[in-house]
């Protein structure tokens, strides 16, 4: 356990999971939330769980313990499997209900259940019982019980979508791609709440608003101000597409930015090019995608001209002239030298230049930040020296000022 928690800290930099920080769970919270759960509602997630995990059929065979042989092994195994079911039963109390469905996160109960049921047979089945009738009688009424109940589990409950079919995102990807191809973009970065459609084809780099694949994204979105978040996501990140209908559900920290509607597009050249002072994820007057104005190829932006120069000449001379440039005019917004570096990482780590690349953003004002795009995939602290700078700029040792 000790192994496997420094293996965690090293990799990912924090003993706490990201999903944590994503749903705002805070270690020592939990009594607050234990009251506050049984204040709102203290029945539907037991409830939920009970009937989702199938937990109601241990509890109806418990009368079949009358009729077991009892053991050392046997008991101890038994109080595991309880143990665990209990955890699972409390953990909306301690941890909060999952944003999604709270039968998800329980799902490893019913393989419990189905332990528990196990181990309850072998022990009936390892004893001599006097009263057969008795127990087939009792066995019999328990599962007519355990039918009716399932049957109306499965009948009687309206389904419902879970949330985030992977044939939406799989189509966002496709239009992704086919705005990459048009604008002749290598590597975009979108922002997305992804769940692994567009990570998993290797064709952008992700900022994930759903904040599970992004430690950065889910520190700052529980921060007490919105500057920190909104700052990051249009200063720093600045993801070249961004879906309406999640600008729209992250009003406040995209679109109310003041600089918005002079950085982004429309992606369709019919569809309208103000951005609104308020939006519903479903209205049909927005454009589908926002593109930033920067990296368009008709764009004579310096980001555009560094990616094009890039993508026929891959070279850190490059990134250190281009930098050097940037840093010569005080108050310049530079850091679109390191998310180009970004955009081409598996190329420049194919071809050995990692560290040149350290060399070339160790000069810059936005160091901290440069630094964990380069180094996070082996890094696990760069992260946390990139919030830092992010919501304190100008730290020492930062390598300067906000740009």
């Amino acid at each position: 356990w000790v192994a496997y928690n420094l293996w965690r800290y090293v990799y990912f930099g924090d003993l706490t999971p990201n999903t944590a920080y994503a749903q705002g769970i805070e270690a020592g919270g939990w009594l607050e939330r234990f009251g506050d759960s049984w204040e709102l509602d203290s029945t539907k997630p037991y409830l939920i769980i009970f009937v989702k995990q199938g937990i109601y059929i241990l509890a109806a065979a418990l009368p079949l313990l009358y009729f077991a042989r009892y053991n050392r092994p046997a008991l101890l195994l038994f109080a595991v499997i309880g143990c665990i079911i209990i955890a699972g039963g409390l953990s909306p109390f301690f941890f909060g209900e999952a944003r999604l469905d709270l039968a998800r996160t329980t799902t490893h109960l019913a393989v419990f259940v189905v332990l528990g049921l196990g181990l309850i047979i072998y022990q009936i089945k390892s004893r001599r019982i006097k009263n057969r009738k008795l127990l087939l009688g009792i066995a019999s009424a328990l599962a007519l019980g355990v039918v009716g109940v399932v049957a109306f589990n499965i009948y009687g409950i309206p389904r419902y979508y879970m949330c985030c079919g992977v044939y939406e995102f799989d189509q966002m990807r496709q239009q992704f791609d086919g705005l990459a191809e048009r604008e002749e973009l290598p590597r975009p970065t979108v922002m997305i709440s992804d769940l692994g459609v567009h990570s998993w084809h290797k064709h952008f780099n992700v900022v994930d608003m759903g904040r599970l694949g992004s430690p950065i994204t889910s520190k700052l979105h529980h921060s007490e101000v919105l500057h920190p978040i909104s700052n990051y996501l249009l200063d720093y990140a600045a993801p070249d597409f961004i879906i309406s209908k999640l600008a729209c559900v992250h009003y406040q920290i995209v679109l109310a930015h003041p600089e918005f509607g002079r950085r982004y597009r429309a992606a369709d050249a019919s569809a309208m090019e103000f951005v609104p002072n308020s939006c519903h994820p479903n209205d049909v007057n927005l454009p589908r995608i926002w593109i930033r104005a920067d990296i368009m190829q008709t764009s004579e932006s310096a980001e555009r001209k560094l990616i094009d120069r890039l993508s026929s000449n891959l070279s850190t001379d490059a990134l250190r002239r281009e930098l050097a440039s940037c840093q010569s005019t005080a108050g310049n917004n530079c850091v679109y030298v390191a998310r180009t570096a970004y955009r081409f990482l598996p190329e420049f780590r194919d071809a050995g230049l990692v560290d040149e690349l350290n060399e070339v953003f160790s000069a810059s004002r936005t160091r901290d930040y440069d630094l964990y795009l380069i180094n996070g995939y082996r890094d696990g602290q760069a992260h946390q020296r990139a919030i830092e700078f992010i919501v304190n700029p100008g730290l020492p040792g930062s390598g300067g000022t906000n740009p």
